[in-house]
């Protein structure tokens, strides 16, 4: 299964071109596995899920865009300060991770299929 799951983007409605910009992140999600995997601290991983499950919450409670869910969780990972572009995929590569491993948006139901999908027959 690709991680993330592709249909889990198409679940959650985000655009196009934030598709696109999470696609592009997945090729490095493996270093940020690799972190984890070499850090001290085996909690360390959990804990840092956990907070990015709780504001992923608490912002999808007054928000229903994926897109705009998605660039607040990166200016949360980023700060208030401006951000050149190599730091905003460093972001969004981290923010992947979390998202493959269903720490952070909806999960789709078994046998759920894309509106696209449906009807088409292989």
């Amino acid at each position: 299964m690709p991680r993330p799951p592709l249909k889990k983007m198409e679940y959650n409605g985000f655009s196009w071109d934030i598709q696109h910009r999470m696609k592009l992140a997945l090729s490095y999600v493996n270093h940020v596995e690799d972190y984890y995997r070499s850090r001290l601290d085996p909690n360390e991983r959990d804990e840092v899920a956990a907070g990015f499950r709780e504001h992923y919450e608490m912002i999808a409670q007054t928000c229903e865009d994926s897109d705009d869910i998605l660039w607040r969780l990166e200016r949360h990972v980023l700060g208030n300060a401006s951000q050149q572009s190599p730091m905003e995929l460093n972001a969004l590569v981290v923010l992947m991770y979390f998202f493959g491993e269903c720490e952070i948006f909806k999960v789709p139901p078994t046998g759920w299929v894309p509106e696209a999908e449906m009807g088409v027959t292989t």
